[in-house]
């Protein structure tokens, strides 16, 4: 009998380090834009200061990835997070000595994402090192609350510490990523040894392996819907908070509606084995599209935002369970020395496509109104839903997670 993952040394150090990782990002999200106010005094400096992060990690996606598959995991585990908690701290000094810019702003940033790209594939690859095979989906549930946990905490946190002086938000921040690289260096198990294929260059083999993706009709299938998905959620953050905008809906109300979200998802996590026992794996990603059809749709009719907080927590309890089992087949069926690539690129279509989802959410609130955007994102996911469910490949879901 397996070991429970609460008890698994490896596993719990790595999902806490990651936790503190998430939570250090987290804070980032409040603290650089009061940053680049500081240094600045220009709203449109924080938008410089996202952007720069976000296309970074978009375009270094794929080769963070194939690093992953071709070095060793501990390092790629250890190193970004130390570098993260280096430049971090000298954003300390520069906010200390009053010399703060936002060149440094913009740098942080960029070197920030640019080494969390190469720490995500590499600890997901880990996962499956320390974890049995039949504990994978439980063990990347658990992976999927460590966002709701930070999303929870980690976001009023950067707002109460700035409120103490804009060096505390970047110090715990700097700390968080520290903490990250010290709980890997203490896991004890064999992550691998990085006997790779390096005969071939870096941006050759990502080529390569992207061939190889898809002509992986499972591997394909499972991409597009979960970009298709995340199209949706990307924009429905938007639209929630524009229609409690409209409606004079207090922020702390606001605030309070994503906390029960996030509550779902949690709760999500938790319950993920027991789910994972009695639904197939097709089953759990019908229930999950047509779960997030109901709630959108009653989305449109009840403009009450904790109620829209409430649903949105039903979609996140289906959600986590349902993305863990999904993640667990694209690795299942996957080649241990393409498993970086995998991750990667499925974290690039998401990235390429959900900034599509505000634009999208955006115009249709301010052309059409409330109802009518949330009515269209259900109407979508249905058709999600469908394609989804009448797809071949995911239909066989299950014998390819048993491979």
């Amino acid at each position: 009998m397996s070991t429970p993952l609460r008890r698994n040394r490896d596993f719990v150090l790595l999902w806490s380090g990651q936790v503190a990782a998430a939570l250090g990002g987290s804070v980032a999200a409040i603290a650089y834009p009061f940053l680049a106010l500081f240094a600045t005094g220009s709203a449109a400096a924080a938008g410089v200061v996202a952007f720069a992060g976000m296309a970074t990690g978009t375009l270094l996606r794929l080769p963070g990835g194939a690093l992953a598959d071709r070095w060793p995991l501990r390092p790629l585990l250890i190193w970004p997070e130390l570098v993260r908690a280096v430049v971090t701290g000298t954003l300390v000094a520069a906010v200390f000595l009053e010399r703060l810019t936002l060149a440094h702003l913009v740098a942080t940033a960029m070197i920030g994402a640019a080494c969390q790209v190469c720490a995500e594939p590499a600890q997901t690859i880990a996962v499956r090192k320390v974890v049995p095979a039949e504990q994978l989906p439980h063990a990347l549930a658990q992976n999927e609350a460590r966002g709701h946990i930070a999303g929870l905490g980690g976001q009023p946190l950067g707002g109460w510490l700035y409120g103490l002086g804009p060096v505390a938000p970047v110090g715990a921040q700097a700390v968080a990523y520290a903490v990250t690289a010290v709980t890997a260096t203490l896991v004890r198990g064999r992550l691998g040894d990085g006997a790779r294929d390096k005969s071939a260059p870096l941006w050759t083999q990502v080529i390569v392996e992207l061939r190889y993706l898809w002509s992986s009709r499972f591997l394909r299938a499972t991409l597009l819907v979960a970009a298709a998905f995340q199209f949706v959620f990307a924009g429905l953050g938007l639209v929630i908070v524009a229609a409690a905008a409209a409606q004079d809906t207090p922020a702390l109300h606001v605030g309070a509606a994503l906390a029960i979200a996030g509550v779902g998802g949690l709760l999500g996590a938790w319950a993920a084995p027991r789910i994972h026992r009695r639904v197939s794996p097709t089953g759990l990603i019908v229930c999950f599209g047509w779960t997030s059809v109901g709630c959108l749709t009653l989305m449109a009719v009840l403009p009450q935002i904790h109620l829209v907080g409430a649903l949105l927590g039903v979609v996140y309890f289906v959600a986590t369970p349902a993305n863990a089992m999904l993640v667990a087949a694209q690795i299942g069926v996957t080649p241990p020395h393409l498993q970086g690539r995998v991750i990667s690129a499925a974290m690039l279509v998401a990235g390429c496509v959900a900034p599509l989802g505000p634009l999208a959410g955006g115009a249709m609130f301010q052309w059409a109104g409330r109802s009518a955007t949330f009515g269209t994102f259900a109407g979508t996911t249905a058709l999600i839903a469908l394609a989804t469910q009448f797809n071949r490949e995911i239909r066989h879901m299950s014998d390819s997670t048993e491979k």
